[in-house]
């Protein structure tokens, strides 16, 4: 049974990835620019996503910097791969995105 405070992360087939804390989610999507890269993952047709593409949709709702980029690359990505949301490869530049239920109620509430 799933705890009140944690929640699947599943993939597109519907197979459990790994559980994630409420107070994670929360915590993590308080940052907008942090929202607006989980929401352009969640909204990509396809589960995998290259840094450079995911850089390109969400350039328009955020500031280009250098220090942003940096970010993405150094901070965010490794910590939705830390939850367990992502898988980020580092090397290849590769982002697959795993789904959850709070995640997206989360991003709904904030818009």
């Amino acid at each position: 049974m799933e705890a009140m405070t944690e929640r699947q992360i599943v993939d597109e087939t519907g197979v459990v990835q790994s559980r994630c804390e409420t107070g994670d989610v929360l915590r993590l999507l308080a940052d907008s620019r942090r929202r607006r890269i989980v929401a352009a993952l969640n909204q990509g047709e396809d589960d995998w996503v290259d840094v450079e593409t995911l850089r390109r949709r969400v350039a328009d709702d955020v500031e280009s910097s250098v220090d942003w980029e940096t970010e993405l690359h150094h901070v965010t990505l490794p910590m939705l791969d830390d939850m367990g949301l992502v898988e980020y490869d580092r090397r290849s530049g590769a982002v697959r995105c795993y789904r959850c239920e709070l995640v997206q109620r989360v991003l709904e509430a904030t818009e």
